[in-house]
């Protein structure tokens, strides 16, 4: 079994369609490549990861984005 989602695929789905829109308003965008979702789920999962990384360890409140 796969790791959990971090990110709501519906909301996902959603921002990328509206980001689409935005971005190019006479584009009548309806779907979204699925494979480009797990993309971005792997990409801020490793945004996180590399934050921590670079967190300095003390207290014990994760602060900010390193």
């Amino acid at each position: 079994m796969g790791q959990a989602r971090i990110v709501h695929r519906t909301n996902l789905r959603a921002f990328i369609l509206g980001a689409a829109k935005a971005a190019h308003p006479h584009w009548d965008v309806t779907r979204v490549d699925p494979e480009l979702m797990e993309m971005f789920e792997y990409k801020f999962r490793e945004l996180i990861r590399k934050s921590l990384r670079n967190h300095p360890p003390q207290g014990k409140t994760v602060r900010g984005l390193y």
